[in-house]
């Protein structure tokens, strides 16, 4: 649905994929499918899919894989973040949506099925909305009537079910039909409704929530170090602490840049850290595939021996974001420790300010955050990394529990 003063800007030779440039599309997704059972803007969930199929080039159903790619969440999260920056709220409904649509307020072209703006126009005939018909493989809602079949139904319920809406569909009802907007023989062809050429089969509900999900919570692209601390003293921690940071990576755009730095006396006894992973694109090509797969790989082989190092792991991880400083981005370093005291060969707390400020360059400010994950006892002193956050201008968090919904709160909010 567009404005009519807008039909013929928009509308001619605009494909699903061109959806994706479109920064007045509204996105109205619903109440969040895993905070209730409400389900998301079928409309939307729909458009979202033809954009996945189009991106990829996939006649249908959208397969998981696919869905989570690269290109189609990096194209979505645009499309979600370009409606938000709007005003626009993705848990708000279709039809408030297209009310504002209608309105001429905020976003001006919206999904919606055939019957939904044939019902508004019946409703508001002043309404100065049109559709427009993007070209590509379309998704069809199956309305007015559809033949479910459960596992175990017989062919008897089957076959009734079937002659049931051959009787609802027949020419004795599709006046009815007709007049109510569902796309009929009777119009099927017509400038009303055009011609489909190419119908999108639909692609289960996981794979739609997961389009809606990265639609409703677009993540920006960053340039960010992690310094994952893997002395003894991190072991309690370090499943919980991977298993966060690995999720938050692979929701995050294929254009954003990640590294990842290890630091004890294990990983490497005379530097007491190693680049497990240097800055890179996620969607960068690799020597395990992608990226991507490099920093997940280094983090599910993360073991937590030897003594703490992480001011050696800081210096190094200060230095090489400041090369790889990417403008307009947040650029920053995150470390993960449990705060035990360090014992990095040659580095007390004056030679890591110093190193650190040393390093710094204005024109290329990086921050340092930290997140101090420790358990019941007394807490450690953090003060020399308390003073390396302020000197970069970042934060010290304290998680108590490493398996504490804290630690998520936590790494979502330093990471960008």
């Amino acid at each position: 649905a567009v404005p009519a003063a807008l039909a013929d800007i928009v509308g001619p030779g605009i494909s699903w994929r061109d959806l994706t440039a479109t920064n007045n599309l509204a996105l109205p997704l619903g109440v969040s499918s895993s905070k209730t059972d409400t389900p998301s803007s079928s409309s939307t969930l729909m458009a979202l899919d033809a954009v996945a199929a189009a991106i990829t080039e996939s006649p249908g159903p959208l397969t998981p894989e696919l869905a989570q790619s690269f290109p189609v969440r990096d194209a979505l999260m645009t499309m979600g973040s370009a409606y938000q920056s709007q005003g626009g709220d993705p848990n708000s409904t279709a039809a408030l949506a297209l009310a504002e649509v209608a309105a001429g307020e905020g976003p001006q072209v919206m999904a919606v099925t055939e019957q939904t703006i044939h019902a508004l126009l019946r409703e508001r005939p002043d309404a100065q909305l049109t559709s427009i018909y993007p070209l590509g493989a379309t998704p069809i809602a199956d309305y007015p009537a559809a033949v479910l079949r459960e596992p175990g139904t017989g062919d008897a319920p089957a076959r009734a079910a079937s002659q049931f809406v051959d009787y609802v569909l027949g020419p004795q009802y599709s006046p009815v039909l007709t007049a109510d907007g569902f796309r009929t023989p009777d119009l099927a062809g017509t400038a009303l409704m055009p011609v489909i050429s190419a119908v999108l089969p639909a692609a289960d509900g996981d794979v739609l929530n997961s389009l809606a999900d990265a639609a409703r919570d677009p993540i920006s692209a960053g340039n960010s170090l992690i310094v994952l601390d893997l002395s003894s003293g991190m072991s309690a921690h370090l499943d919980p602490v991977t298993a966060v940071l690995t999720d938050r990576i692979g929701r995050s755009p294929g254009s954003s840049s990640f590294g990842l730095i290890t630091a004890s006396s294990s990983v490497s006894g005379d530097t007491g850290y190693l680049v497990a992973a240097p800055l890179a694109a996620l969607a960068a090509p690799s020597v395990d595939g992608l990226h991507v797969d490099s920093l997940t790989s280094a983090l599910g082989a993360a073991t937590a021996t030897g003594k703490p190092t992480p001011y050696a792991g800081l210096v190094q991880a200060y230095e090489n974001a400041v090369d790889g400083y990417v403008a307009g981005r947040s650029n920053k370093i995150v470390l993960i420790t449990d705060g035990s005291t360090d014992t990095s060969a040659g580095i007390d707390r004056n030679a890591l300010l110093t190193a650190i400020g040393d390093a710094a360059d204005p024109s290329k400010p990086v921050t340092i955050d930290v997140i101090v994950v420790s358990g019941s006892g007394n807490p450690p002193n953090t003060s020399t990394l308390s003073a390396v956050a302020s000197l970069t201008g970042g934060t010290l968090e304290r998680v108590d529990s490493s398996d504490d919904a804290a630690l998520v709160a936590a790494v979502n909010g330093m990471l960008p």
